[in-house]
């Protein structure tokens, strides 16, 4: 496919010229490359590398040159690894509401190939879930303020304050809960529930409440 950037652009200088309204960083370990595609429009993708880190932000018609990879409101993208030929085994999907800065932090886990919010920053502003690239390549949610993420695997250092599902919550490999941090787990109480792997483990100070509560719904666990 012919790689087009009407949306989404490489860094060229942030200094520069300036920056329109943060949106996320996307962490991960050593130099990796990621394929980043609007699904709005499949044609228009671009494939972009950093190392340890790559930094999103709002579009701006008035912005005189690039500045990192910029999204556009309201538009869903897609996030693929693609380092070496090998594609990660989770996709996920993204779709902010408007430009509003935000401090959303993703990381990716390239030995289990997979991707966990390790800073929810404020999730009424974008919707976002994840998938399988081989059986279940995820999409963005119709409604962005009410979307229930499925099936969701939590990995690392996990710190999110609150992880809700519209079915089940798993841990996996070396998954911490770090020191102090207060992680609340909210499964689908009919076709959920919360499951932790050899591997999980809790540090000194930290809260940790998992249940099948309501899943998606307005009550959280306590």
């Amino acid at each position: 496919m012919k790689k087009t950037f009407f949306l989404l652009f490489l860094l060229i200088n942030i200094q520069s010229f300036g920056c329109p309204n943060f949106l996320f960083h996307l962490t991960f370990s050593g130099y990796r490359t990621f394929t980043i595609q609007n699904m709005n429009n499949p044609s228009n993708f671009i494939t972009v590398s950093g190392n340890g880190s790559i930094d999103a932000w709002s579009f701006s018609s008035t912005l005189g040159s690039p500045c990192g990879v910029t999204f556009g409101s309201n538009i869903c993208y897609t996030i693929l690894e693609v380092t070496a030929h090998v594609t990660s085994d989770e996709i996920i999907a993204i779709r902010f509401n408007g430009p509003s800065p935000n401090h959303l932090t993703i990381h990716y886990d390239y030995v289990n190939r997979t991707f966990s919010v390790t800073n929810p920053g404020n999730p009424a502003a974008y919707s976002l879930s994840w998938g399988s690239v081989a059986d279940n390549p995820p999409s963005c949610c119709d409604d962005p303020l009410n979307c229930c993420t499925p099936d969701i695997i939590i990995s690392g250092s996990y710190a999110t304050p609150l992880t809700q599902s519209g079915s089940w919550i798993q841990s996996n490999g070396f998954t911490i809960i770090p020191v102090n941090a207060i992680v609340k787990l909210d499964a689908d109480p009919v076709i959920g529930f919360v499951l932790f792997h050899p591997g999980f483990s809790t540090l000194a100070g930290a809260t940790l409440v998992a249940q099948a509560l309501d899943g998606c719904g307005i009550l959280i666990p306590h």
